[in-house]
């Protein structure tokens, strides 16, 4: 049995290839574009530019949502792409836009080379069975008391039993929420037991107007490491991980530190570059604060009709907006077709995803 199960890089793609249970690793050079269309006005002051650089253009036509568009296409690395966007951005402002300049670099390679991470031959197989060891470590005061793997607690030979576990397995699920894992790695780099880690600190973000903390995160030197507080393993395990990567195209260790709705975002991203579609470099922001006459612009027709105060029993929610991806699905529902079609491009994503 042979899977692709993980890869890694931009401007040189690490395939992971899992065969009798060996990784076997293959690499390939890996070059992408940009397209930006506009007025030709615009658009011929922009190919001055390109003219002074060593980058290869050429004009054509290519397709958004909302039908075809004349433009240039830049070549270019995967690397270079998100700085020539911003670039560009920066000289022309909104008089040019962007495309497909900010898509996972993984993800556009796996799609253009037709592959699929943890690929199955039909929706009943089950997931390919790799290596894995949970790894927890509880630390006082800045030093590890013990280590639990697998369920099993060491409190002594604690750096001998977690390298071993490290070195046997291929995915490393870690505790890491104060950053014990880090801790534990760094002591044991320092009594000769070495691990070729990556440290990332911790960080705090804001999502639909909650702010949250995501602890830091390691990278271990051939191993998929994922986080034990991810909120996909937490809800799906494994398998659930192994899911989301099918069908975004993205690693697991990218799966496991994103939202779903960003695995969503890219599930649409991979299927408009399965149907050729261009994908905008900056999505519009709707959650953006609006003044009153924004507000009532964007939201015409929305009305919230106020309860009158006291004290109620029986109350039950509906939540309408779990609704939405069926409601698109059955009228044909998409930013270029309003009124509804079977052409519709959310429309028929959403219709795939659901089924």
């Amino acid at each position: 049995m042979e899977k692709i199960i993980n890869a890694t890089g931009s401007d040189v793609i690490e395939l992971w290839i899992y065969r009798n249970g060996k990784i076997i690793k293959k690499y390939f050079n890996n070059r992408t574009w940009i397209f930006v269309s506009g007025e030709p006005y615009y658009l011929t002051m922009l190919e001055k530019s390109l003219d002074a650089t060593n980058y290869i253009y050429r004009y054509t036509t290519m397709n958004d949502i909302y039908g075809l568009q004349n433009g240039i296409q830049i070549y270019l690395s995967p690397s270079k792409s998100s700085d020539m966007a911003s670039r560009i951005e920066e000289s022309f402002g909104s008089r040019l836009k962007i495309y497909n300049a900010d898509i996972n670099n993984i993800l556009r390679f796996m799609v253009s080379r037709g592959m699929e991470f943890y690929s199955l031959e039909n929706p009943y197989e089950e997931d390919i069975s790799l290596p894995a060891a949970v790894i927890e470590p509880v630390s006082t005061r800045g030093r590890i008391k013990y280590v639990a793997i697998n369920g099993n607690i060491y409190s002594s030979n604690i750096y001998e039993e977690t390298k071993r576990a490290i070195e046997e397995n291929i995915i490393i699920i870690y505790r890491n929420y104060q950053n014990e894992f880090s801790i534990l790695l760094d002591q044991m780099k320092k009594h000769g037991y070495y691990i070729n880690a990556r440290f990332y600190r911790e960080r705090t973000f804001e999502s639909y107007g909650r702010h949250s903390y995501m602890p830091g995160a390691v990278k271990i030197r051939d191993r998929i490491c994922v986080d034990y507080d991810s909120f996909v393993y937490r809800e799906a395990g494994i398998s659930g991980l192994f899911e989301l990567s099918r069908v975004s195209s993205l690693p697991v260790e990218i799966v496991s530190s994103i939202t779903p709705g960003t695995v969503v975002s890219s599930i649409e991203e991979k299927e408009a570059l399965k149907r050729k579609i261009l994908v905008p470099f900056r999505k519009d922001d709707y959650e953006i604060a609006k003044n009153p006459a924004e507000l009532f612009s964007a939201d015409a027709g929305g009305i919230v009709f106020n309860p009158e105060p006291g004290i109620y029993s029986d109350v039950y929610e509906i939540d309408f907006s779990s609704m939405y991806p069926g409601i698109i699905v059955e009228y044909g529902i998409s930013p270029e077709s309003i009124s509804g079609g079977n052409t519709a491009y959310l429309s028929q994503f959403l219709r795939g995803l659901l089924d």
